[in-house]
């Protein structure tokens, strides 16, 4: 039998690398958030330069229905903002490849978490 367990990874992500990533992301649904300026606040300081495609937005979604798109490398580029493009991801990610769920913590950390699927045997 197959059993789905989410792992909790928690990243927390600092603008230690010296620069902000300030209008880097789109808040494409607000999931009707009231404290939607929490959300604004650890994107602002967090690196989601990992994460990025190179073409396409990444679409990250939180616990609570919270959706934000990062912009691509090229939207970056175009608004003459600094990001890494070598830590920049390809266009495909594997197959069967499984989109993280995000949650953000009461200290304003963000936790990832990936589900893992563990056989019993």
């Amino acid at each position: 039998m197959i059993k789905s367990i989410l792992l909790g990874v928690s990243l927390v992500f600092s603008s230690i690398l010296g620069y902000a990533q300030t209008d880097t992301y789109v808040i494409s649904n607000n999931a009707g958030a009231t404290n939607i300026t929490d959300y604004e606040t650890v994107m602002d300081g967090a690196n989601f330069d990992s994460y990025r495609f190179i073409d396409k937005r990444r679409i990250l979604t939180f616990d609570t229905g919270v959706i934000i798109e990062l912009l691509s490398v090229n939207e970056i580029k175009q608004l003459n903002l600094e990001c890494d493009e070598t830590k920049a991801l390809s266009e495909e990610l594997p197959v069967g490849y499984t989109n993280p769920t995000l949650r953000l913590t009461s200290t304003g950390n963000i936790i990832i978490e990936y589900p893992t699927l563990i056989k019993k045997k």
